[in-house]
């Protein structure tokens, strides 16, 4: 639930859009997903790139514990996200998912 909820929150409030890559995967390939800011293949001047630790969070994500126990702005992003926005960064950070059961991360 709280994975979903900071995507939803990455998606309307960032207006961020989820990308998936390889582009080109085919279904029995591995895939994983970013979020991009709507600028981030156009502006050439500035890119922030956030990758979040290993384990259970997810894009977006610091720490689950901080958001359970503290709040959405101690343990996500977002307001990272927003001050970079400010600055007129444009974003792009990864997410590994699962294909088949199992934890993947993208091919380098």
């Amino acid at each position: 639930i709280i994975t979903q909820y900071v995507y939803e929150l990455l998606e309307k409030k960032c207006n961020m859009t989820k990308a998936f890559l390889p582009v080109d995967a085919t279904d029995d390939e591995p895939r994983s997903f970013i979020y991009l800011s709507p600028d981030a293949l156009t502006n050439p001047d500035k890119l922030l790139v956030l990758i979040q630790g290993s384990g259970v969070v997810r894009a977006g994500q610091w720490a689950r514990r901080l958001i359970i126990n503290q709040d959405l702005d101690s343990g996500t992003q977002i307001p990272f996200i927003m001050k970079a926005m400010e600055a007129s960064c444009m974003l792009s950070f990864r997410a590994c998912v699962c294909a088949h059961g199992r934890a993947v991360t993208p091919k380098t």
